[in-house]
This record gives C-alpha cells, structure tokens and sequence, in this order.
C-alpha cells in the first residue's frame, strides 16, 4: 500500500515498487498505479494509504480544478472565497463595488476605508477622494462633494473643514478665500475718494475704516 510497480519482470521490491506521489494514494497492494486527489483537494505527503491520509480540502481563499495536484491554486486579487473545497475559479466571488480584495488568495473582501471610495466591481484597491471632497463611511461608492463654507486640501479625508469666521468657499473647495481683509480695504478705498459705496454705509462702519486709517 501507498506504492505501485508499473514494470514487468522486477524481483526486487525496493527497485520495481515506486512511491505514489503527492496528490496520490494507494491503499491496495499489487497495484500497477496511483488513485488520484480529487478537485478541491490537494496531495499532503508521498506514499500514503488513503484519501484520509493522502489528501487535504483545499482551505478557503483557493481552490482546484484538477485532480492529482499538490498544490491549491489562489483566487485573484479583487476576489475572494470563504468556502473550502472549491473546484473552480468561478466559485471565487468578486468583490462588490465599494469593498476590494489587495491581494490573492483572499478569505474575504474588505470593505474601502474612510477618505476612499470604489464604484467598480472586482478589483484589488480603492480609490482616494480628491481634494474638495471627502468620505466619512467605510465601503462607499462614491466621495462627498465638499458643501459651501467647508473645505478640504487634503486627499483621502474622513471630513471637510469648516470656513473659519471671515473666509468663505464655494461647493467643492480645495481651498479656501481671505475675504474679509478684502473688503476691508475696498470700504477704505471707497472712503479715500469719498465714494457713493461710502457714503451710503451706516456711520459706525466709515467711522471704523477711518480710525484703521482708511480715511483722511
């Protein structure tokens, strides 16, 4: 058992009788041949007896479409298999939009983390939101359009950044504006030459300008 003899006319035991091979068996004596593992399982060692000790299912992640084999073969990267046993790659199961499997062999897909986003089926990344966007929640097809008075220069962001008092910016923003020292100097300027902008503004205010020294 566990060896077989394919030639005629050997006396010798130790020269006619050859070890089956991993990912065979044989539990017969006086065979001329090797029983094959089946799909889904791989050889575990030489010259075993049985199925039992021979052969081994293949673990979740691989599988095998051949028989006799020692070796499972990975599911693809950007697919994943939580099953044992499997005798084809089509059992593996892709990754659906917003989740993603980096590498083969995978157990199972992973869902895309904060600041990233996937809207594609069966691949093996994510991709980062952009500047002027962001993303809160894991497993997301798509990144958040940064709102008006918010704003984000960073890529692959959880959240967009409140405008701080004084500086405003449009839906979408990388970046955000310096506007209040801009109107500032415009008031002063309109006040330098006396302007119907500056004359039509409550005093407090052409009274402020001018203490800063915008007017004359």
């Amino acid at each position: 058992a566990g060896r077989f003899g394919d030639q005629l006319g050997q006396t010798d035991s130790n020269v006619g009788c050859k070890s089956c091979p991993t990912g065979f068996y044989q539990s017969g004596a006086g065979s001329i041949g090797c029983q094959a593992c089946g799909k889904g399982k791989r050889g575990k060692a030489e010259r075993t007896t049985s199925e039992a000790a021979g052969c081994d299912s293949c673990p979740a992640g691989k599988y095998l479409d051949q028989e006799g084999q020692a070796w499972c073969k990975l599911c693809a990267a950007g697919t994943a298999s939580n099953l044992t046993q499997i005798i084809s790659e089509t059992q593996c199961t892709a990754c659906t939009a917003g989740r993603f499997a980096s590498y083969p062999g995978a157990e199972a897909c992973q869902f895309c983390p904060v600041g990233k986003y996937q809207d594609q089926p069966h691949l093996a990344y994510c991709l980062p939101c952009v500047p002027g966007k962001s993303q809160p929640k894991k497993g997301r097809t798509f990144c958040d359009v940064c709102a008006s008075g918010t704003y984000q220069s960073q890529p692959e962001q959880g959240v967009c950044n409140p405008c701080m008092t004084g500086r405003s910016s449009g839906a979408g923003a990388a970046a955000f504006k310096r506007v209040a020292r801009e109107r500032t100097a415009t008031v002063a300027k309109s006040a330098r030459r006396g302007s119907s902008v500056a004359a039509t503004m409550p005093p407090s205010i052409v009274a402020s300008v001018a203490k800063r020294g915008g007017t004359k």
